[in-house]
């Protein structure tokens, strides 16, 4: 069930990060430094911005819509969803709006400030409604949803700078456009907006008290993980903050993609177990989940690491490579710490509906994130910055672990990761003492032979993939014979 379900969203879990990870190294080419530090500044607010309004109703809709079945009870789900959405939508705009006007005082005239509000909103939205459908699992809407705005967005928004104006606002304008038209063809495919709003107290009081936690928890997360761009500008400027971001975002990028490949069906199998078998069956899928987690995401982390110097050379530009040697790779390990706590260890508090847990993690995270962010740029300058993600993510990872073990007794599949990181690290080294060979045919041999590599080291230091070997070659030969 959950290598079907993973196939099933692999489209939407692969093409609209590549898209996201594609439009980094397009727009250190086509912007300025200085525009590229406003782009991906704006782009972190709305995600936090995101944790802080939306949050708490798409934590509540995706662990609990399943159980509104029944015409009565979906129609109360809907009214209440309507309502909470134009509340959520009304206090993202009433805070975001001065918030622009404030942070880019120069870079805000009318225009800028109504298409960076239209393109903050519909993002907010357009996220929410994928969640929605993922835990549905309407995975052709989710699909759509995940796809369509990335591509068409930045397909707009390229036409709009080289023919409307060079500037972010006609980034921003692109995706604005497109998510705006995604929203409407959404709605149409969904139930959403079917029934008239209505203020349902006692559903929206159980949301948020389900949901501010883990809003508070994200919120905070999303503050830690984007901590770094604001550090580097405030003590640098604009043209710093982009030139840290493109090796940033990629690697925070690569690290979501990689862990978002295999994890995005997992969760509504784990709320399935929850409701229908108990919590060992619950936890029993989990480790499931985890051991396919690393099986994908541990070999990425080390294979981008090995080639990591090959990447930068043939897709980043010359002004801003040497800032991206070092912070790509950090930002790389730092991200996929965090976004494998969020996926694994983190949603075992969520499925005991003890989500405290997280918000305390997410306090330490924020802390620690902050002061290594400071302390790596007054030490190693631009680079340094990327520390804070390392950190921060070691640490509350290890929290996490240690939190779901002594109090939910949630037991992480140790053994299991322990093969599976042996044969990355092996892989990796290999990789990473082989010559480059020229341009991208290099890159790819280089890569292919670390697919091969990893994959022997698997087949011999991890059991289950020894067993499913041994069963495929034996099919092969009886159907030879």
């Amino acid at each position: 069930m959950l290598i079907r379900h993973t196939l099933l969203y692999l489209p939407a879990q692969f093409i609209g990060p590549a898209i996201q990870f594609i439009s980094i190294i397009i727009w250190a080419y086509v912007l300025t430094p200085a525009d590229v530090g406003i782009v991906t500044l704006i782009i972190a607010m709305q995600e936090m911005s995101f944790a802080v309004f939306f949050m708490w109703w798409s934590h509540y809709a995706l662990r609990f819509i399943s159980g509104f079945k029944g015409s009565e009870r979906r129609k109360r789900f809907l009214s209440s969803e309507l309502t909470a959405l134009f509340i959520c939508g009304a206090l993202q705009s009433a805070v975001v709006i001065p918030a622009l006007m404030l942070y880019f005082p120069k870079d805000m005239p009318p225009v800028a400030l109504a298409t960076t509000a239209l393109f903050m909103l519909t993002r907010s939205v357009n996220n929410y409604m994928s969640e929605r459908a993922r835990s549905e699992a309407y995975i052709g809407l989710y699909t759509f949803i995940q796809t369509a705005g990335p591509l068409f967005g930045l397909v707009f928004g390229l036409a709009l700078l080289f023919e409307v104006s060079r500037s972010p606002a006609s980034i921003l304008g692109g995706f604005a456009i497109m998510q705006t038209l995604s929203l409407l063809i959404a709605l149409r495919l969904s139930d959403l907006g079917r029934v008239r709003p209505r203020f349902d107290r006692e559903l929206l009081f159980d949301a948020a008290h389900f949901g501010i936690p883990v809003m508070m928890a994200s919120m905070l997360a999303l503050v830690a993980i984007n901590a770094p761009r604001f550090v580097v500008e405030h003590y640098m400027g604009l043209a710093a903050v982009g030139a840290f971001s493109v090796g940033y975002g990629l690697g925070l990028r690569a690290s979501s993609v990689a862990v978002m490949l295999v994890t995005v069906g997992a969760y509504p199998l784990v709320v399935r177990k929850m409701e229908q078998e108990g919590v060992e069956a619950a936890y029993e899928q989990m480790a499931k989940n985890i051991t396919l987690v690393g099986l994908v995401v541990i070999p990425v982390a080390f294979g981008l690491l090995a080639v990591n110097t090959s990447v930068v050379d043939l897709v980043i530009p010359p002004d801003y490579r040497e800032a991206t040697y070092l912070i790509l790779p950090l930002a790389t390990i730092g991200g996929l710490m965090r976004y494998l706590r969020a996926h694994t260890t983190d949603q075992v508090f969520l499925v005991r509906s003890r989500p405290g847990f997280i918000t305390m993690i997410s306090v330490v995270d924020l802390i620690f994130g902050v002061l290594s962010a400071y302390f790596g740029l007054r030490l190693g300058g631009i680079a340094g910055a990327a520390l804070g993600p390392v950190i921060s993510g070691a640490m509350t990872f290890a929290a996490s672990l240690l939190l779901s073990r002594l109090i939910l007794g949630f037991r992480f599949p140790v053994v299991p990761l322990l093969g599976i990181t042996a044969s990355a690290a092996l892989m990796g080294a290999i990789v990473y003492n082989t010559p480059p060979g020229p341009g991208f045919l290099g890159l790819g041999l280089r890569v292919a032979l670390g697919a091969v590599i990893y994959a022997g080291a698997i087949i011999a230091l991890f059991p289950p993939a020894r067993h499913m070997a041994f069963i495929a070659a034996r099919k092969l030969s009886t159907r030879a014979s």
